[in-house]
């Protein structure tokens, strides 16, 4: 029988970012910049921008929106070559974020993120992120 090794994963704290939060954030005001910014990207098909938008470490998941599939890509090379791919195919347009689905969170002192949700339509349907 062969083992295999799972990966070790370090998680994006606020310690190895070098940055604090804080706890009164405006997350709707944060989610709408960041999502004008990708949005932005995405419809205009830049990878590179698309990218840097993310950790380096980042996972992307795709569950049917760009393939026909559930894919998790992982990192800036992998998901660049991902999108370099699949942009194209799909054309994603109409994005909406849903402001009622945006919320940040602090489960531990060092571990924040603001969630949120977002729907778009591709050449093939309508899906959300």
């Amino acid at each position: 029988m062969t083992v295999v090794q799972a990966p070790v994963r370090s998680l994006p704290t606020l310690q190895r970012l070098g940055s604090t939060v804080d706890p009164n954030i405006d997350a709707r005001a944060v989610a709408k910049a960041w999502f004008t910014s990708f949005v932005g990207a995405m419809t205009t098909k830049d990878v590179p921008r698309i990218v840097d938008l993310l950790f380096d470490d980042a996972l992307w998941r795709d569950m049917l929106s760009l393939t026909w599939d559930f894919h998790t890509y992982e990192g800036r090379n992998t998901v660049t070559r991902f999108l370099t791919d699949q942009l194209p195919k799909f054309d994603p347009t109409a994005f909406k974020l849903r402001e009622d689905l945006v919320h940040f969170q602090m489960p531990y002192e060092d571990i924040a993120w603001i969630q949120g949700f977002f729907t778009f339509e591709t050449t093939v349907g309508f899906a959300s992120g």
